[in-house]
């Protein structure tokens, strides 16, 4: 799922763990998201705190987002909300291997958006020698959850 905004990540998600199937997800806009936490370590969040947050990290870098100005700690907000969708994949028992990361513009160039998450998830049916090369194909540039 490519720039998949609001619930459209999670929805893309969803349709994976109910199909077996690994996952490359590029989340675009937060600010919109219905649903509370997804994981269980999350859980202590609820369902208007999570919203608020959403909303608090729905950035770009010319925006301005009357939750927060600060780009920095939005930036952050939005990577915990990334962070809950790992879990989520990890606490389905179906994933062993979930990864965060940025892709950077091809060129180096400043980016235009901070929106550059990508969640990598690769189901536990995956042959060893292929989650080792996907691993490998981020070159240790993302988190890791692991089980």
């Amino acid at each position: 799922a490519v720039h998949a905004c609001g619930n459209a990540t999670d929805d893309a998600q969803l349709q994976c763990l109910r199909n077996d199937a690994h996952f490359m997800l590029c989340s675009c806009c937060v600010g919109k998201i219905e649903n509370g936490p997804r994981s269980d370590i999350f859980a202590c969040i609820n369902n208007a705190e999570y919203k608020l947050l959403a909303r608090i990290a729905d950035h770009n870098e010319t925006d301005y987002n009357h939750h927060s100005n600060d780009g920095h700690k939005r930036i952050l907000i939005k990577t915990v909300l990334e962070i809950d969708r790992c879990y989520a994949a990890i606490e389905s028992k179906k994933y062993d291997t979930v990864l965060l990361t940025q892709i950077v513009p091809y060129n180096n160039a400043h980016s235009t958006s901070p929106k550059n998450d990508v969640i990598v998830g690769v189901h536990k049916k995956c042959d060893e020698k292929i989650k080792s090369a996907i691993k490998q194909m981020f070159d240790n540039k993302c988190i890791q959850i692991v089980k």
